[in-house]
Protein backbone atom coordinates (compact mmCIF):
# COMPACT_ATOMS: atom_id res chain seq x y z
CA UNK A 1 0.00 0.00 0.00
CA UNK A 2 1.14 3.15 -0.65
CA UNK A 3 1.70 5.79 2.38
CA UNK A 4 -1.02 7.80 2.74
CA UNK A 5 -3.13 6.48 -0.08
CA UNK A 6 -5.96 4.16 2.10
CA UNK A 7 -8.35 1.97 0.50
CA UNK A 8 -11.45 3.55 2.76
CA UNK A 9 -10.77 7.32 1.77
CA UNK A 10 -9.25 6.69 -1.56
CA UNK A 11 -10.55 4.07 -3.39
CA UNK A 12 -13.87 2.94 -2.20
CA UNK A 13 -15.03 6.72 -2.14
CA UNK A 14 -14.64 6.54 -6.18
CA UNK A 15 -16.10 3.18 -6.64
CA UNK A 16 -19.11 3.49 -4.45
CA UNK A 17 -21.22 5.16 -6.66
CA UNK A 18 -20.70 2.44 -9.29
CA UNK A 19 -21.01 -0.31 -6.45
CA UNK A 20 -24.58 1.36 -5.94
CA UNK A 21 -25.99 1.30 -8.83
CA UNK A 22 -24.88 -1.68 -10.15
CA UNK A 23 -26.81 -3.21 -6.93
CA UNK A 24 -30.26 -1.17 -7.88
CA UNK A 25 -29.71 -2.21 -10.95
CA UNK A 26 -29.10 -5.99 -10.47
CA UNK A 27 -31.84 -6.17 -7.15
CA UNK A 28 -33.70 -4.42 -9.66
CA UNK A 29 -34.47 -7.66 -11.67
CA UNK A 30 -35.71 -9.56 -8.62
CA UNK A 31 -38.86 -7.38 -8.34
CA UNK A 32 -41.03 -8.67 -10.86
CA UNK A 33 -39.91 -12.48 -10.26
CA UNK A 34 -42.66 -12.62 -7.47
CA UNK A 35 -45.31 -10.70 -9.29
CA UNK A 36 -47.32 -11.29 -12.08
CA UNK A 37 -48.41 -9.08 -14.89
CA UNK A 38 -46.51 -6.76 -17.79
CA UNK A 39 -47.33 -3.53 -15.74
CA UNK A 40 -43.59 -4.45 -13.31
CA UNK A 41 -41.96 -4.97 -16.48
CA UNK A 42 -43.20 -1.57 -17.91
CA UNK A 43 -42.40 -0.48 -14.41
CA UNK A 44 -38.58 -1.95 -14.14
CA UNK A 45 -37.79 -1.01 -17.79
CA UNK A 46 -38.73 2.82 -17.02
CA UNK A 47 -36.59 2.36 -13.09
CA UNK A 48 -33.94 1.19 -15.42
CA UNK A 49 -33.66 3.74 -18.21
CA UNK A 50 -34.01 6.71 -15.37
CA UNK A 51 -31.47 5.24 -13.24
CA UNK A 52 -29.11 4.70 -16.72
CA UNK A 53 -29.85 8.47 -17.95
CA UNK A 54 -29.03 9.80 -14.32
CA UNK A 55 -26.06 8.28 -14.03
CA UNK A 56 -24.46 9.31 -17.32
CA UNK A 57 -26.13 12.69 -15.95
CA UNK A 58 -24.46 13.07 -12.92
CA UNK A 59 -20.89 11.54 -15.05
CA UNK A 60 -21.02 14.43 -17.19
CA UNK A 61 -22.14 17.15 -14.44
CA UNK A 62 -19.54 15.83 -12.39
CA UNK A 63 -16.47 15.85 -14.93
CA UNK A 64 -17.94 19.45 -15.69
CA UNK A 65 -17.54 20.53 -12.16
CA UNK A 66 -13.88 19.25 -12.05
CA UNK A 67 -12.65 21.09 -15.66
CA UNK A 68 -15.08 24.39 -14.44
CA UNK A 69 -12.72 25.77 -11.20
CA UNK A 70 -9.44 23.78 -12.55
CA UNK A 71 -9.69 25.79 -15.49
CA UNK A 72 -10.46 28.85 -13.58
CA UNK A 73 -7.19 28.27 -11.86
CA UNK A 74 -5.44 28.16 -14.67
CA UNK A 75 -6.67 31.34 -16.60
CA UNK A 76 -5.75 33.23 -12.70
CA UNK A 77 -2.15 31.49 -12.43
CA UNK A 78 -1.70 32.20 -16.16
CA UNK A 79 -3.00 35.72 -15.79
CA UNK A 80 -1.14 36.24 -12.99
CA UNK A 81 1.93 35.40 -14.23
CA UNK A 82 1.62 36.63 -18.16
CA UNK A 83 0.40 39.87 -17.26
CA UNK A 84 1.91 42.51 -15.80
CA UNK A 85 0.48 45.33 -13.97
CA UNK A 86 1.72 47.65 -16.39
CA UNK A 87 0.61 46.11 -19.50
CA UNK A 88 -3.04 45.38 -17.65
CA UNK A 89 -2.81 49.49 -17.30
CA UNK A 90 -1.90 50.40 -20.85
CA UNK A 91 -4.84 47.97 -22.13
CA UNK A 92 -7.23 49.14 -20.09
CA UNK A 93 -6.01 52.82 -19.98
CA UNK A 94 -6.13 52.71 -15.87
CA UNK A 95 -4.35 51.14 -13.14
CA UNK A 96 -6.34 47.77 -12.61
CA UNK A 97 -8.80 47.28 -9.37
CA UNK A 98 -7.94 45.14 -7.18
CA UNK A 99 -10.45 42.41 -6.27
CA UNK A 100 -12.14 42.50 -2.42
CA UNK A 101 -11.43 38.66 -1.86
CA UNK A 102 -7.90 38.70 -3.46
CA UNK A 103 -6.21 41.80 -3.00
CA UNK A 104 -3.67 40.63 -5.38
CA UNK A 105 -6.01 39.39 -8.77
CA UNK A 106 -7.27 42.26 -10.72
CA UNK A 107 -11.28 41.73 -10.90
CA UNK A 108 -11.09 42.14 -14.61
CA UNK A 109 -8.81 39.42 -14.64
CA UNK A 110 -11.61 37.22 -12.43
CA UNK A 111 -13.91 37.91 -14.69
CA UNK A 112 -12.00 37.07 -17.84
CA UNK A 113 -10.65 33.65 -16.08
CA UNK A 114 -14.36 32.65 -14.95
CA UNK A 115 -15.43 33.63 -18.64
CA UNK A 116 -13.31 31.55 -20.11
CA UNK A 117 -13.57 28.43 -17.20
CA UNK A 118 -17.22 28.39 -18.07
CA UNK A 119 -16.22 28.60 -21.59
CA UNK A 120 -14.66 25.46 -21.54
CA UNK A 121 -16.48 24.29 -19.22
CA UNK A 122 -19.94 23.96 -21.49
CA UNK A 123 -17.81 22.59 -24.38
CA UNK A 124 -16.38 19.93 -21.75
CA UNK A 125 -20.24 19.16 -21.31
CA UNK A 126 -21.33 19.32 -24.74
CA UNK A 127 -18.48 16.99 -25.93
CA UNK A 128 -19.46 14.91 -23.59
CA UNK A 129 -22.58 14.12 -24.86
CA UNK A 130 -22.46 14.93 -28.74
CA UNK A 131 -18.93 13.41 -29.29
CA UNK A 132 -19.66 9.50 -30.30
CA UNK A 133 -15.86 8.54 -29.52
CA UNK A 134 -16.07 10.33 -26.02
CA UNK A 135 -19.12 8.77 -25.42
CA UNK A 136 -18.13 5.22 -26.25
CA UNK A 137 -14.95 5.90 -24.67
CA UNK A 138 -16.13 7.19 -21.33
CA UNK A 139 -20.12 5.47 -21.12
CA UNK A 140 -19.31 2.55 -22.57
CA UNK A 141 -17.52 1.13 -19.18
CA UNK A 142 -21.11 2.06 -17.09
CA UNK A 143 -23.19 0.93 -19.77
CA UNK A 144 -21.11 -2.64 -20.20
CA UNK A 145 -21.47 -2.88 -16.55
CA UNK A 146 -24.99 -3.52 -16.49
CA UNK A 147 -24.98 -5.40 -19.44
CA UNK A 148 -25.05 -8.52 -17.19
CA UNK A 149 -28.48 -7.49 -15.42
CA UNK A 150 -30.20 -8.94 -18.65
CA UNK A 151 -28.15 -12.40 -18.10
CA UNK A 152 -28.69 -12.28 -14.24
CA UNK A 153 -32.64 -12.17 -15.13
CA UNK A 154 -32.16 -14.92 -17.37
CA UNK A 155 -30.49 -17.02 -15.21
CA UNK A 156 -33.61 -15.88 -12.07
CA UNK A 157 -35.76 -16.99 -15.01
CA UNK A 158 -34.60 -20.41 -15.50
CA UNK A 159 -34.26 -21.14 -11.96
CA UNK A 160 -37.88 -20.39 -11.52
CA UNK A 161 -38.95 -22.49 -14.18
CA UNK A 162 -37.14 -25.96 -12.71
CA UNK A 163 -38.57 -24.95 -9.70
CA UNK A 164 -42.31 -24.94 -11.18
CA UNK A 165 -41.06 -28.28 -13.45
CA UNK A 166 -40.01 -29.90 -10.08
CA UNK A 167 -43.58 -28.66 -8.30
CA UNK A 168 -45.48 -29.95 -11.75
CA UNK A 169 -43.73 -33.13 -10.82
CA UNK A 170 -43.81 -33.41 -7.27
CA UNK A 171 -47.52 -32.99 -7.02
CA UNK A 172 -48.15 -36.13 -9.42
Amino acid sequence: MIEGYWFVSHILRRMLPALVFMTVAGLAWLVPLKTEGTHWWTLLGVALGVTIAAWVTVRIFLRAVVVGPALFGFFIVLGLIVITPETAEQWIGAPPVASDLLPSVPIALLRNAALFAAFGSMYVTITSMSDTDHRQRFFAPVIGGIEWTPAFRAVCLAVRHESRLRDVRGAR
